[in-house]
């Protein structure tokens, strides 16, 4: 009698480990706990000595890995048709290089912000804009007009990147983590599809 497998496959994992099982990229599951333990077991990859790699799998080689390895399994897959496994070098614990990489990247980001807003703000001539309604309601410039556009336009940036002090404002994703999803999943199809037009296989014995 057949035992129902269940698999998952997430589109693209992350591994550090040069021996990589059904267990380390995927999630397994049966009522029969012993075969479940032994989906999870089975090699899938063996990985040579580089520094890091992509390699390319299809569902329909490690269904048939497995019903060898286990003939009495019934392989039900609920995830991917095709993922990714990507291999790096466990990195090292940060250090003051790392700290000091992201100190550089911050301040490389703020002085662009600031020249683009800068920049942003001559072209359209704000200040001109604000002599003028000074000059319209009668008043003298009392910098009111530029405090406020001043908070405004932080509120602003802050509601749309949804984030303030290192803090998010709400659990939707940011427009930049969007960008990143969409940019990743990109990616993935594209790796993907380069694998199959050169029908790239790796031995995982």
């Amino acid at each position: 009698m057949s035992e129902t497998v269940y698999v998952k496959f997430e589109r693209n994992t992350m591994v550090y480990e040069k021996k990589v099982n059904i267990g380390e990229i995927a999630t397994v599951y049966a009522t029969n706990k012993a075969l479940q333990a032994r989906v999870r077991a089975i090699k899938l990859l063996n990985i040579p000595d580089v520094k890091k790699g992509t390699y390319v799998f299809s569902v329909m080689d490690i269904i048939e890995r497995i019903s060898k390895e286990c003939p009495e399994a019934e392989i039900n897959n609920i995830g991917e048709s095709d993922f990714i496994i990507e291999y790096k070098e466990k990195p090292p614990k940060k250090g003051i290089w790392n700290v000091l990489k992201i100190f550089v990247t911050c301040v490389i980001v703020f002085i662009g912000s600031m020249f683009t807003i800068m920049a942003y703000n001559n072209d359209i001539g704000v200040s001109e804009l604000f002599e003028k309604i000074y000059e319209l309601v009668g008043g003298e410039q009392n910098g009111i007009l530029e405090l406020s556009y001043s908070i405004g336009l932080t509120l602003g940036i802050a509601v749309f990147y949804n984030h303030f002090v290192g803090k998010k404002l709400s659990d939707t994703p940011t427009p930049v983590e969007v960008q990143m999803r969409s940019y990743e999943s990109d990616v993935d199809t594209a790796v993907v599809e380069r694998a199959s037009r050169k029908k790239e296989e790796y031995d995982a014995s």
